[in-house]
């Protein structure tokens, strides 16, 4: 066998390795460089189509689906952009679910609900607690049933350089920011993936500061590239293994402000624009609805992010403190 094995050449493919006469060598190059320009073709046709594609969306925007009836659970329910997606939810027709750690917060939230005759169930939850969320995903799961529509917003943030943070606000940003909402989704998921006859919409609020690193909120900022690629690597993983009732959808907020903060600094506001908390969750909401796949609030700022990441580092540098992005604790 061994002086066979020498006449004959190895070729390794996808699942298998193949021993071909060595007289057939130029045959198999002839249809290597086949392969390789069908699939070129292939992949040069599918890449034009999905621009086509992205550029009609963008004139003609997907019809807002009915949230009539649907079952949508929102962490951080019980203040700002959270509070005002619950209540534009029940408007729309949605039973909401609403998780806080915060009861006075989700009691002012229960209050809104129930002006505008809204259908819904409070939770106190500590998303950081996996105690806690498994309670709760155990009650929701068993007593009202598998959510369609499951935002992840609850957060927080600290804004002060880097060394001033402590252990402890560390390790908090990164379990209420990042580890929660994988708990969440890791306990809800597998009812929605065993549910293929209706969708399940699961949303990451991220932030712009999770595609653009940021001075004096680097933990924070750190935990927005995390939740970015946690969503954006698990709707691969989703599309790889035949998800086809999932859609997920990524958030990225810039400045939004509320009554009860300051309004944040920008040096030219006109120039991208500092949202209110209710135009904020009205937009998402709106993105929500169309099944994107990335909303950018202000929407302007999605081409300015992907100018950003073409220029070198000095000129990106040089933009960034042009508007004074991140400047001051």
């Amino acid at each position: 066998m061994e002086p066979m094995k020498e006449k004959l050449m190895q070729v390794n493919l996808p699942g298998t390795t193949l021993f071909l006469d060595w007289r057939y060598s130029k045959l198999l190059v002839l249809y290597k460089v086949f392969c390789l320009v069908l699939d070129t073709f292939s992949l040069v046709l599918g890449v034009t189509s999905a621009v086509f594609i992205s550029l009609y969306k963008v004139l003609i925007p997907n019809k807002p689906k009915d949230l009539e009836g649907a079952l949508a659970l929102v962490t951080g329910s019980g203040h700002g952009i959270g509070m005002e997606l619950s209540v534009n939810l029940a408007r729309l027709g949605a039973t909401v679910i609403c998780l806080d750690i915060n009861e006075t917060g989700n009691q002012e939230t229960e209050r809104r609900l129930q002006k505008v005759s809204g259908k819904y169930h409070m939770f106190v939850c500590d998303v950081s607690d996996k105690a806690s969320v498994d309670r709760v995903s155990h009650e929701i799961l068993e007593n009202i049933g598998v959510p369609s529509l499951l935002i992840n917003n609850a957060a927080i943030t600290k804004r002060k350089t880097f060394l001033e943070h402590t252990q402890q606000e560390l390790e908090e940003l990164f379990s209420i920011n990042v580890v929660g909402p994988m708990f969440l989704i890791k306990n809800f998921l597998p009812a929605m993936l065993q549910d293929p006859n209706n969708r399940h919409h699961i949303v990451g609020i991220s932030s712009i500061v999770g595609m653009l690193g940021t001075p004096n909120m680097v933990p924070y900022s750190a935990t927005k590239f995390a939740m970015t690629g946690f969503m954006e690597g698990l709707n691969y993983e989703l599309m790889a293994d035949k998800g086809k009732n999932m859609v997920l959808t990524t958030v990225h907020p810039f400045l939004v402000s509320s009554e009860n903060n300051r309004k944040p600094s920008l040096r030219y506001e006109g120039l991208i624009g500092i949202v209110s908390v209710k135009e904020a969750a009205e937009a998402i909401l709106t993105g929500i609805r169309r099944e994107e796949r990335e909303v950018y609030v202000p929407s302007s700022l999605h081409c300015l992010t992907r100018i950003l990441r073409i220029l070198p580092a000095t000129a990106q540098t040089k933009l960034l403190e042009f508007i004074e992005f991140g400047s001051g604790p």
